[in-house]
Parts: C-alpha cells; structure tokens; sequence
C-alpha cells in the first residue's frame, strides 16, 4: 500500500469515528450508553489524532520533492556588510 494511500484511508477512519462521536455525543444528554460510546470514542479519537502526525509526515515525505540545498543559496539575496537586502512581497513571489 502507498503512503498516499494509507494516508487518504486513516482520514476516512477519522472522518467515520468523528461522525459517529458527534452522534453519539449529541444523543449523550438523553440516553447515557449514547453519552459511554462517545466518552469511548473521544479516547480512540485522541489516538488517531496522534497518530496522524506520523502518517501525514510519513505521507509528505513521500509526495514531496526536496530542493537541491545550491538552488536555495542562489535564490537568497545577499548585501555587502551594513547595507540592507531588499526581500521581494509574498504576493509577488
């Protein structure tokens, strides 16, 4: 299994368990097994949202291209000592 597919398949687990705490939640004020299952699921939540930083690192790592370290220092402007170095705007870069 790819990363990016193992990724895609852990938020879909999330999306699944969130819904069903937030229905379980929500019937909680009434019905008190409804109120257990989502003190149990906010637990299983919390795991899983821990545990997301590791797959979405792991995915990133995988999708992304790593820049050449000389592009990086060719596109940072340098000036002479004393003399400010003019940054380009975020919105034109």
């Amino acid at each position: 299994m790819s990363e990016t597919q193992a990724y895609y398949e852990f938020i879909e687990n999330l999306k699944s368990k969130f819904g069903s705490f937030l229905m379980d939640a929500e019937a909680g004020a009434d019905n008190k097994s409804a109120a257990l299952r989502a003190r149990k699921l906010s637990m299983e939540l919390r795991r899983d949202l821990q545990d997301f930083r590791k797959v979405s690192v792991d995915n990133d790592r995988v999708n992304t291209k790593h820049r050449d370290p000389a592009d990086v220092a060719d596109a940072t402007p340098e000036a002479a000592p004393g003399e400010a170095v003019e940054m380009p705007d975020e919105a034109t870069v």
